[in-house]
């Protein structure tokens, strides 16, 4: 068996047992802090979200609802510190970006699906019901169960636990994003 030094820095330098790899080849996935945090789940009980909510779907055509200008709810503009949601942009139905589709209403939870480890994700106010938001944000409307309440799940979702998972299981280049699908760990 190939061990390496007790000095080298296990979290830049691992090694991973071919039957630990679960179908993706990227060594980022497979970090320790990664498998140090699936372990204390292990050791307690916890639900997958996608068993706790419903997501929403809903999409805006970009030709019903709104005269002209349509408020609009861009990732950039979610502080990841407070969630709050910055200046909302008013634009032109005719200057719609492609990815303006998303309808957002009252207490949904906006995920950023790009780069989710940041941790833009935001309770939607009564403030900003029925605004339209990027295909870049998951929306999850509302819960499967009354174990917990949303405002509950929003807190445990900007969580550094939870933001380190949504971190593990992105994928992708400059702009690594997480999947509504994405599969949850392996328990052995």
């Amino acid at each position: 068996m190939f061990e390496l030094s007790p000095h080298i820095d296990k979290n830049k330098i691992f090694l991973v047992n071919l039957s630990e790899i679960e179908g993706r080849l990227d060594p980022h996935f497979y970090s320790p802090k990664f498998q140090n945090l699936i372990n204390k789940f292990q050791t307690i009980k916890y639900t997958n979200l996608g068993s706790l909510v419903y997501f929403s779907n809903e999409t805006w055509n970009q030709k019903d609802f709104f005269d002209n200008d349509f408020p609009y709810i861009e990732i950039s503009e979610i502080d990841i510190t407070s969630g709050e949601i910055g200046k909302i942009r008013f634009i032109s139905k005719s200057e719609a970006p492609s990815r303006a589709k998303r309808i957002v209403r009252k207490n949904d939870i906006i995920i950023s699906t790009t780069r989710p480890h940041r941790g833009a994700i935001s309770l939607i106010s009564e403030k900003y019901d029925f605004h339209i938001a990027s295909t870049g944000f998951s929306i999850i409307r509302s819960l499967k169960s009354n174990k917990i309440t949303l405002k509950y799940l929003y807190f445990i979702l900007r969580q550094n636990f939870t933001l380190l998972q949504m971190g593990q299981r992105s994928s992708g280049g400059n702009y690594p994003a997480i999947k509504e699908d994405a599969k949850k760990p392996n328990n052995k």
